[in-house]
């Protein structure tokens, strides 16, 4: 792992936080701000210690962060709580290091963060990751052929050249379902001084504990007298695992679309539905007065999805979300259908299930593979959803989580006969437009425009 601090606020955390404190108690604005000893006094008894934590907020720290495992931002840093930026580098990019992949520092980061480990059991993890790696690179070449036919046949006004270019990244994305999530990834992750302090403390696995000490570090160097702040004492000491469904999966291990159950509309207020100039291109629904009571009304459901998906899911921060589980099922996207690898895809994952039990459970978190599905609840509110369904409709979206919000929409269809106002926005963006244009401009999707209701209805 790399953490690197690449961007601070001008003010130092402690003068800014007792510029906002004494704001909150007096009766005009602070002239000056004090030295560091006498902020860190006042920080430390008046607001830190009395738990008057929004004053905290007003610093950020911008960290770029490096070899992470991509397990430790799903089930990390992205899982539990909403306070963050993160721009995360996509999968789509990441061919080189599925193809070529560093298993030596992998082997090292697994050993550096369980120590306990016997020679077996890291030969044992080792040779599941190997695995997948060469499932995914013997196929590939095929899956990226598959592809390009599809879209020849799916999206006619895309040239040649835009097939060529799209088809071998649709193909990583579907074939990466085969790779640990162990694999490292790149992002840019911006937050506030109490939540850096917030998931230091709460920190639930070794990646996540190896992370925050870094970023702790940084910032500890910068700003030495907020040390304070960060309490061994008040650190939790116990791993978080995502737990593993006991009931064995109806129908074999083996997925071939996502799951959406539980569907439920708590509508309560009257509905008041955005037009595209209010969504597009910037998104007003959670700043604009008349949509407040849009904030009172939920969709609810469960979903069962790729740990993949998931992590594309998390984009969506006011969208809640519930403890995730594994469910024992390995999705196999279409791509890999077409190729006729259900046997070796099962004789992979039970590989990974088997190990439960044998391996400390957070490591068996993970060395998850991307195609493992969770399920968990989701609750959204009204500006929530309409924002959410106006990129995952889309059919520039990946292919699992489009597919999902149209059986989220078929469900709606059935069971909620007065929800039209709700269906209405559950379209593809340029619906929205009289002649079809696109918001993704030269990204298009390049699809037959005339023929887009009836593809739209495509599962």
């Amino acid at each position: 792992m790399k953490v690197k601090l690449v961007g601070v606020s001008s003010i130092t955390p402690l003068g800014m936080s007792e510029f906002a404190g004494k704001t909150c108690y007096q009766n005009e604005m602070p002239n000056s701000i004090s030295e560091e000893e006498e902020a860190e006094k006042f920080v430390r008894e008046k607001l830190f210690l009395t738990s008057h934590h929004t004053t905290l907020e007003h610093t950020y720290f911008t960290f770029f962060l490096e070899d992470i495992p991509v397990s430790d931002v799903t089930l990390g840093l992205h899982l539990a709580h909403p306070f963050y930026n993160s721009d995360q580098r996509s999968g789509r990019y990441c061919s080189k290091m599925f193809t070529s992949p560093d298993f030596g520092a992998i082997r090292a980061h697994i050993i550096s963060m369980w120590p306990e480990l016997t020679p077996l059991q890291i030969e044992n993890v080792i040779g599941f990751i190997k695995t997948g790696t060469e499932i995914y690179a013997n196929y590939l070449e095929k899956a990226v052929e598959v592809t390009a036919k599809l879209l020849r046949k799916e999206r006619p006004h895309l040239s040649e050249k835009g097939i060529m270019e799209r088809a071998p990244k649709i193909a990583q994305e579907q074939f990466r379902m085969f790779i640990s999530t162990i694999f490292p990834t790149g992002l840019v992750h911006t937050i506030d001084l109490i939540t850096l302090v917030s998931i230091w403390e709460s920190a639930w696995s070794p990646g996540m504990r190896k992370m925050t000490d870094m970023m702790r570090d940084h910032v500890l160097e910068r700003f030495p007298q907020t040390s304070f702040m960060f309490d061994e004492d008040r650190r939790r000491k116990d791993d978080w695992a995502c737990a593993l469904v006991e009931t064995p999966p109806q129908g074999g291990i083996i997925a071939f679309s996502p799951k959406v159950t539980n569907v439920r509309l708590d509508i309560s207020r009257l509905v008041k539905l955005p037009d595209e100039k209010i969504m597009h291109p910037v998104d007003k629904l959670h700043f604009t007065p008349e949509f407040m009571n849009n904030n009172t009304n939920d969709v609810l459901s469960r979903v069962q999805i790729s740990l993949a998906t998931m992590g594309q899911d998390q984009r969506h921060r006011t969208v809640k979300r519930s403890e995730p589980a594994f469910t024992g099922e390995f999705y196999l996207p279409p791509v890999c259908q077409v190729l006729g690898i259900q046997e070796i895809a099962e004789k992979f994952f039970r590989m990974w299930l088997e190990m439960r039990g044998s391996i400390p459970a957070s490591l068996f978190c993970a060395i998850a593979p991307y195609g493992a599905v969770v399920t968990y609840e989701k609750k959204a509110n009204l500006n929530a959803f309409f924002h959410e369904i106006a990129k995952r409709f889309c059919w520039q979206a990946q292919e699992e989580i489009y597919n999902l919000n149209i059986l989220l929409k078929r469900i709606i269809e059935l069971q909620y006969l007065d929800s039209s106002n709700i269906l209405a926005k559950m379209i593809p963006p340029c619906f929205h437009s009289g002649n079809g244009t696109c918001t993704e401009g030269g990204r298009c999707c390049g699809r037959n425009m005339k023929n887009r209701e009836s593809d739209s209805r495509k599962v």
